[in-house]
């Protein structure tokens, strides 16, 4: 289901697996407040209330066994192919990752997000959560310390093919360009299969995964008309043959140069920076004189988090 107050919804063409529904972000805001007791100044703030979906949308899921969500910075594969090879019924929670989550259709699992840590962290605590306008990763920090404590039955593999963002223009895939170890990569859309080719050394290796997340690249553009075989890089969505994969590994999957690296960190650096004042600054409009005592409760759970305590 896509929720959208997009008036050009319906002029695409959408599978018949997808539902469209009209909702504004005001009346989003305002379910908010009354189901959840909670502020939501700006739509990346969502992303704290995923776990509280079940409630949110509680009309929406009612005739369904499972509910989830996922970004809209990835590119779907073949996911009905990897819940099956993991037995997915025995779980009441499947992915441990905000950018795509599934739960059990329940109203005990639905209601876990107020689930009272022993060991309160103020990013854990929903009371906390739904009271600040900071972005506190509830939807995997938090949700993943709950099921823990509360001893749920969830897979913990989200089998996601996911682009390293702060340390590489090119697309590679997340933690190779911090530790050293690059090889040529593309990421590769192939009729609903998720894909991605390395060239190590010569030899081409090609694995699958569930799904692509390409964070932190929002505006990605279409470069031509699309069809059944997509290339995502940083340039944007690529409609590719399969015998050209070898060439476009070397011309779009290729390692930075030391200059470009350098660059787009600089850029990932200001971009970052902006961001963080920008946070602050909707703290304190969203907030009040409350902002001073939040910035510092959170300041103390990334403290607890980075020191383990």
């Amino acid at each position: 289901m896509i929720i959208t107050d997009d008036d050009a919804i319906n002029s695409y063409n959408i599978p018949p697996v997808v539902i469209t529904k009209k909702m504004t972000f005001r009346h989003i805001q305002d379910l908010v407040k009354e189901r959840l007791g909670g502020i939501l100044p700006t739509g990346y703030k969502l992303c704290d209330y995923k776990p509280a979906y079940g409630e949110l949308f509680k009309e929406e899921i009612r005739n369904y066994k499972y509910w989830g969500y996922c970004d809209c910075d990835t590119l779907i594969g073949d996911i009905p192919a990897f819940l099956d090879k993991i037995n997915y019924s025995q779980y009441d929670r499947i992915g441990d990752k905000g950018h795509f989550t599934i739960y059990r259709n329940d109203e005990i699992i639905n209601r876990l997000y107020l689930y009272k840590l022993k060991k309160k962290n103020p990013t854990s605590d929903f009371q906390f959560v739904r009271k600040t306008s900071y972005p506190c990763n509830f939807d995997e920090y938090g949700m993943n310390i709950i099921c823990q404590e509360a001893g749920l039955k969830f897979y913990n593999n989200n089998h996601v093919l996911a682009v390293e963002d702060h340390h590489s223009l090119h697309f590679h895939t997340y933690g190779t360009v911090y530790s050293g170890n690059v090889y040529p990569q593309l990421f590769v859309w192939d009729k609903g299969k998720v894909f991605l080719y390395e060239n190590k050394n010569g030899n081409i290796e090609k694995n699958e995964f569930m799904y692509i997340h390409y964070e932190g690249r929002k505006r990605l553009k279409a470069l031509s008309n699309l069809g059944d075989i997509i290339a995502v890089s940083h340039l944007g969505f690529h409609s590719i043959q399969e015998k050209n994969i070898p060439s476009l590994l070397q011309e779009i999957g290729r390692p930075d140069t030391e200059d470009e690296r350098k660059q787009y960190e600089r850029e990932d650096l200001i971009n970052s920076r902006r961001g963080n004042l920008k946070k602050l600054q909707q703290e304190f409009k969203s907030c009040g004189l409350s902002a001073i005592p939040n910035i510092a409760r959170r300041i103390q759970s990334v403290l607890n988090s980075r020191f383990g305590k």
